[in-house]
């Protein structure tokens, strides 16, 4: 099974750490977290947001495993059906497959691309993408330049839309695709992303409310083979 890497930095919320290792364990998703200090971050002339991206290179650079996957704290997947199917679609894609999104800030905003905030990718993507830069800059987001040089090369890449988002919170639009925001469900409920995991405080209560449906969904299976 893919085996998910999931950058954080020392000052993430404790709570959102928690329940992310909680939804991992419950829908069976292998993730290995890599944390850094802010600290150490800063003393190399980087933001965390631009090590991000670095830390996306070097896992490209380092693993050995067919399939990679990435995953950010404040993203959980609900099913580890889907993650056998989207591992099987990208080894014979030889490239990647993620939960869209889109960089509104930046001049590239109307392109939709696998964020890697939930992505798989074959090991070696980035090789047939040319290895570009990862980290984000003025034009493209984290990541963001992997989906783009694919593209550009004629490599076909899948995308997994949104299906709905929390009213509770801010939504942004997905380049002409419609709009994704605060606590987006994607596919078919395969995917929950919380989004914006510093303002954390405000919305930890929609990440809890998905772990306790992966909880009853559990005991649930717990009661019926017993």
């Amino acid at each position: 099974m893919t085996v998910f890497h999931c950058y954080i930095c020392d000052n993430v919320d404790h709570r959102l750490l928690a329940l992310h290792k909680e939804a991992c364990k419950l829908a069976k998703v292998k993730t290995k977290y890599h944390t850094f200090k802010i600290n150490e971050i800063l003393k190399e002339g980087l933001s965390p947001h631009q090590k991000h991206g670095w830390f996306m290179e070097h896992i490209f650079k380092t693993a050995q495993e067919e399939t990679i996957g990435f995953i950010d704290i404040d993203c959980i997947i609900l099913s580890s059906m889907c993650v056998d199917k989207w591992s099987k679609t990208v080894e014979q894609s030889g490239t990647i497959l993620g939960a869209a999104q889109s960089a509104n800030h930046l001049p590239s905003r109307m392109e939709v691309y696998p964020g890697p905030a939930m992505m798989i990718a074959h090991k070696h993507a980035w090789d047939l993408a040319g290895q570009p830069s990862l980290i984000a800059d003025n034009e493209y987001d984290t990541g963001q330049k992997l989906y783009h040089e694919l593209s550009q090369r004629g490599y076909h890449v899948d995308v997994i839309m949104p299906k709905s988002h929390s009213p509770e919170g801010e939504s942004w639009q997905l380049g002409d695709k419609g709009r994704y925001g605060i606590g987006t469900i994607y596919g078919d409920g395969e995917v929950f992303h919380l989004f914006q995991a510093s303002q954390g405080p405000s919305y930890v209560h929609l990440l809890e409310e998905k772990v306790r449906l992966l909880q009853n969904q559990a005991s649930s299976r717990n009661e019926s083979s017993s």
